[in-house]
């Protein structure tokens, strides 16, 4: 309220007071009267207002206009505090920061005089909020125990689905054969089969069955092996191929080649090796005379005519030799030997003549074909002339025939015909085989006489 000040005239502002209770300040040349509650806050207007609560008047005198002052951190005041005696400490369970009021810690606690919220701890299943103002519970998937200072979320494998909890143990497993990939999962739904397994109609997780596999976890369908690799066992994370010569079986078992058969590693079946036919679970050996250059299904290749091979299980065109009796080259083609000439191997060798005065067929495969000609005999190994007085009219291995008695052998040797026995002359006669002159050919003596020449008796008379 406005008052005239004392021995001041009526009316006159420049030497007013305003009286709000005890106690004057001068401020210019306007007295202010400020009670405990009051601060002198504009002169002109006159007016006063209270220091709000958490704060109080300072600075009030004779002299000068009072300003209102924070309490210290961890106390409050009422509205209208005049001193700092009346900024009290805050209770246990409460907080104030400097100049404001005592707030509650919500779901935590504090020592007395706490200054920030930060001096509230939270209890069990709670935690300090985003904006640090109160204590809310643990969200679902995570937990808080007495002596942690924040939620922890539940391990991987677990799942929790409500709010507050204030233990590991309140997390709970994932059902067999699943489970949940991030940590603080909420829901059951978050475990996934693992690898290996798959989600069943009845909600379970059931293993892959043997040929099929599940690599990662997640609630998909195991899938089937790959051609030429397997899963023997159920519950498969993975397939493994079969190694090189074997073969997988309907994708749960490695099979080994059988003889003579082989494969790459991760495949479906063998194949017969060069040099064997068949289908690969039976290979059969191509026989002489065949060839097969590759390994596979196919069948065995025939030598070119005339030539054969020199074993069973020949592998390319090269194993093909010209018989024996034909010359050549298997690939340009076998030549019959000719006649007077053989060959006893296989092979690309030229065709061996005959021994001297011996002859052979075309194509003999041996020197045993050779024989003696005509006029020649066999003697250990090598033919020799019919000796005078002897022939032999064919080739082979028959001995050289004598001249018969009443005849002798002309020409020499080697004689190839029966030709070359001449009779002897008129009235002589010879008993002597093989003779190779007319000096064997004796006259007959006496009245006696041959009624022909080749007599060989010399009874031999006419009467």
């Amino acid at each position: 309220m406005l008052v005239q000040a004392q021995g001041d005239a009526p009316g006159l502002l420049s030497r007013m007071s305003v009286y709000c209770g005890v106690g004057i300040c001068r401020v210019s040349e306007y007295i202010c009267s400020c009670a405990d509650v009051w601060a002198c806050l504009s002169l002109l207007s006159v007016t006063c207002q209270s220091c709000p609560a958490g704060q109080y008047n300072q600075g009030c005198s004779q002299s000068e206009a009072g300003t209102c002052v924070h309490c210290p951190a961890g106390s409050s005041s009422p509205t209208g505090s005049t001193g700092q005696d009346q900024c009290k400490q805050c209770d246990a369970n409460f907080f104030a920061e400097s100049g404001g009021l005592c707030t509650a810690c919500g779901s935590g606690n504090s020592p007395p005089g706490s200054e920030s919220v930060e001096d509230c701890k939270c209890g069990e299943g709670f935690e300090v909020s985003a904006d640090q103002a109160r204590c809310e519970k643990c969200r679902a998937g995570t937990y808080k125990g007495a002596t942690d200072e924040t939620c922890t979320a539940c391990a991987r494998g677990k799942y929790l689905d409500y709010e507050g909890a204030t233990s590991w143990s309140d997390c709970l497993s994932c059902p067999a054969n699943s489970w949940s990939l991030e940590e603080g999962s909420q829901v059951r739904s978050e475990c996934q089969c693992n690898a290996g397994y798959q989600a069943s109609s009845d909600g379970t997780c059931e293993p892959c069955a043997a040929g099929y596999y599940k690599f990662e976890v997640g609630n998909g369908q195991c899938e089937e092996c790959l051609s030429g690799s397997i899963a023997p066992s159920t519950g498969a994370t993975e397939c493994s191929e079969c190694p090189a010569d074997s073969y997988a079986n309907a994708s749960t078992s490695c099979v080994p080649c059988v003889e003579h058969a082989s494969s790459s590693s991760g495949s479906v079946q063998c194949a017969c090796d060069a040099g064997y036919t068949g289908d690969g679970i039976t290979c059969q050996a191509c026989v002489a005379g065949k060839f097969k250059a590759s390994s596979g299904a196919a069948i065995c290749t025939p030598c070119t005519q005339h030539s054969t091979t020199n074993a069973p299980a020949s592998i390319a065109s090269s194993a093909c030799l010209c018989n024996a009796g034909y010359k050549g080259d298997h690939d340009a083609g076998c030549t019959e030997c000719g006649a007077g000439t053989y060959k006893q191997n296989l092979g690309a060798d030229l065709c061996d003549e005959c021994p001297a005065h011996s002859h052979s067929p075309a194509g003999a495969t041996s020197q045993d074909a050779c024989a003696c000609n005509a006029g020649y005999r066999d003697s250990s190994g090598v033919c020799v002339a019919c000796s005078a007085g002897t022939y032999k009219e064919s080739s082979g291995a028959t001995e050289c025939i004598q001249c018969a008695a009443g005849k002798f052998g002309t020409g020499g040797q080697a004689q190839a015909s029966s030709n070359s026995c001449q009779n002897c002359p008129l009235n002589t006669w010879s008993d002597t085989q093989g003779a190779h002159s007319s000096a064997t050919c004796t006259a007959c003596d006496g009245n006696r006489h041959t009624r022909a020449s080749k007599s060989r008796l010399h009874y031999a008379i006419v009467k």
